[in-house]
């Protein structure tokens, strides 16, 4: 669908959360075309033609996650790439280009993180995925109206500001990750 690729090429975090969403939609409906085409596609305002297209972007992913057994939970390979493209932009601006600005941010989550990955009994180790789940958790809980604590809002917050901090990096490289002149042999 063409808008997810605009918004791939916009904020990459911001694609990934997205994409996220829409596996859990289609689980939701239990894979099921006809009720996603009748609770998620028909009732959007758009023209014919696009919702045609996004029936057919349904089904392409449908058709993805059953040949990746998707049908409870994980996500799609090529999420899982950007995730380790992410990760591995996260590590050279921390430990080859030591970004100052990023340094700052990531500094200012690492507490949030750790957190995090106690509460998720060390099942997620990838600090740039711990915060991509942080993220997630906080949307779920606000489209079921459930309550975010302080602490919680705060969290994300720092989660959100080295991601998207990350993601500018990751769009002005093209997910192509740059060394300085120096780093280069």
């Amino acid at each position: 669908m063409q808008l997810s690729g605009q918004q791939k090429d916009k904020n990459v975090v911001e694609y990934l959360i997205y994409m996220w969403h829409i596996e859990d939609v289609i689980r939701t409906y239990e894979f099921d075309i006809d009720l996603i085409q009748e609770y998620i596609i028909t009732p959007t305002e758009i023209p014919a033609i696009n919702k045609l297209e996004t029936r057919e972007w349904y089904v392409e992913l449908i058709k993805r996650m059953k040949e990746q057994k998707l049908d409870r939970k994980g996500h799609l390979k090529e999420l899982q790439v950007i995730v380790q493209d992410l990760t591995t932009l996260h590590n050279s601006l921390v430990n080859v280009v030591q970004d100052r600005e990023y340094l700052n941010l990531y500094s200012n989550a690492q507490p949030n993180v750790s957190e995090l990955r106690k509460r998720s009994s060390g099942l997620v180790r990838n600090e740039i995925e711990l915060c991509l789940n942080g993220i997630y958790g906080v949307l779920m809980l606000r489209l079921k109206q459930k309550e975010i604590s302080d602490g919680t809002k705060e969290a994300v917050e720092t989660f959100s500001n080295m991601l998207n901090y990350l993601a500018v990096k990751y769009r002005e490289n093209k997910g192509n990750i740059q060394f300085p002149p120096f780093m280069k042999n």
